[in-house]
């Protein structure tokens, strides 16, 4: 550890290393989560199940809307502090956050209890107020938890991040197989129980192993200046924590109880398992993937005055290739869609397919919302983003209104509409910093037909492998995708100066898109 303290704080060396962690840890990640997601959809009844993805939506909107400002605040200052070696202002700014998030959130989660019934009745699950209210224990803990996760992440500690959410996750995923062992009739309740378990072992490591770093950088950089200015951070954190919780009207968590609420538990159930599926891949596509370590490197970055052009360069770059990935699976879902999502779900939900296509759309736009927030970050630009958050609740209105002629999915058109209602307010006020964001077209319409010219031969023997054994779809999907990246190849829809700079970071230049 004293070497590593002792380097520069996002030093190359340092965010190589990081990487290491970060894929290994995604990756054990990625297995653990679809292996719950595809235990848990055929496990539970699909009352449950739906019951099940409100209290994931619950969790989201409880833990970001009580944050009160902490996230904002440990985004932006504590990298700026530690990329200038100010080791003792960042342990005494994580000290107040850390108390001041345990605080909010222990109050959201005791209101968020004592109003389990009326909530059981108003989502429509009259007889499961008991389960809801022991949900609030679940929302605190993990909500805490995540809390830290954001911790490591602007330390840039993804070996640390990466083994408390394994952590977590792999003690669900081993209550579950417990339960199975005893001959226990499965059920959410038991599943509950077996959340709360993972998420307070989970908690206790990470505050342990964030006492334990913070501290060391406290006496191996101390530094000698204060923490930002209270009224510095107010100017920024405030409109950034108003459009995040404004912006949570315009989230997916949010649809889930709408649909709820407007269709019932089993088009809930439907909505809910595509926007787990869409949630998953939202994980692993570059932009979200990376986004703990490229958040605290555009911040350094802006603090040590480097030229914005890079920041331009790279938010570009991380929106093509997350297209890169969206567009094919995006086709597929036109192609063979209620098939796949049928055998996923074991049958309960073919329908999702449509809802999760159009949720991969939202991705598209939800991923140019985010590297325009990265920019946004670094410029310390907040009100922007505010106003551009409550302008696109008329996305939300205009579903809503839509919602009887179109069902779940005038409320994903919806959402798109928001997002990019937000991305023309944000453009507008980065070009008013000096950054200039430019979408390549050229490239992302070739990425476009790529995907759409792979998809012919699946779309000509459509009807053979609607009837066919899933080791054919799965040949087909596997030749496809190979299909994809060869036409993908022959188009080039990257740029010279783009794959030199993706091979770059790589061990060999094997970038050839």
């Amino acid at each position: 550890m004293s070497a590593d303290l002792h380097e520069d704080a996002y030093s190359s060396a340092k965010v190589k290393r990081s990487l290491v962690h970060f894929l290994v840890g995604k990756t054990g990640s990625a297995v653990i989560a679809i292996g719950m997601l595809l235990v848990l959809v055929r496990m539970l009844e699909r009352e449950s199940y739906g019951l099940y993805i409100v209290l994931l939506a619950t969790l989201e909107l409880v833990q970001l809307g009580s944050s009160l400002g902490c996230y904002p605040a440990l985004n932006r200052y504590v990298p700026e502090l530690l990329s200038r070696n100010q080791g003792l202002a960042v342990r005494r700014l994580l000290w107040l956050l850390s108390c001041w998030r345990g605080v909010t959130l222990a109050v959201a989660c005791l209101i968020f209890a004592s109003m389990a019934r009326p909530l059981s009745g108003l989502l429509g699950f009259p007889n499961f107020a008991a389960i809801i209210a022991l949900y609030a224990v679940v929302i605190f803990l993990e909500g805490a938890a995540r809390y830290f996760d954001v911790v490591f992440e602007t330390l840039l500690l993804q070996g640390v991040s990466q083994s408390a959410v394994l952590l977590r996750n792999g003690l669900r995923l081993a209550g579950i197989l417990l339960a199975f062992s005893f001959d226990m009739e499965f059920s959410l309740l038991i599943f509950v129980w077996i959340e709360i378990t993972a998420s307070a072992c989970g908690l206790g490591f990470s505050i342990l192993l964030t006492a334990r770093h913070v501290n060391a950088i406290a006496r191996t950089r101390p530094g000698d200046q204060a923490m930002p200015s209270v009224s510095r951070m107010r100017t920024y954190v405030t409109p950034a924590y108003l459009a995040q919780v404004v912006g949570l009207a315009q989230g997916p968590d949010l649809v889930k109880m709408l649909v709820a609420k407007l269709s019932g538990a089993v088009q809930t159930g439907a909505f809910g398992f595509a926007a787990a599926l869409a949630s998953m891949l939202q994980r692993y596509l570059p932009v979200f993937l990376l986004i703990g370590m490229v958040r605290p490197l555009f911040v350094s970055q802006q603090a040590r005055g480097r030229d914005p052009a890079r920041l331009i360069l790279l938010a570009n770059l991380v929106f093509k290739l997350n297209v890169f990935v969206i567009a094919p699976v995006a086709m597929l879902l036109l192609v063979v869609g209620e098939r796949l999502t049928g055998t996923l779900s074991g049958g309960k939900f073919p329908e999702a397919w449509q809802y999760l296509a159009a949720l991969l759309l939202l991705l598209v736009a939800q991923t140019l919302h985010v590297v325009l927030g990265l920019i946004a970050l670094a410029a310390e630009e907040a009100r922007a983003g505010l106003l551009g958050t409550m302008y696109g609740l008329a996305g939300i209105a205009a579903g809503l209104l839509l919602y009887p002629l179109m069902g779940p999915l005038s409320m994903c058109a919806g959402l798109i509409v928001s997002e990019l209602i937000w991305c023309w307010v944000m453009h507008g006020a980065l070009k008013r910093h000096g950054f200039h964001f430019r979408i390549d077209w050229s490239g992302l319409l070739r990425l476009w037909l790529a995907a759409a010219a792979a998809m012919l031969p699946l779309l000509l023997g459509r009807a053979y492998l609607l009837g066919s054994s899933l080791l054919a779809l799965m040949s087909a999907i596997a030749f496809t995708g190979l299909l994809y990246l060869f036409i993908a190849r022959l188009l080039r829809p990257f740029s010279g100066s783009e794959r030199h700079l993706i091979n770059s970071a790589l061990p060999k230049p094997i970038f050839v898109w």
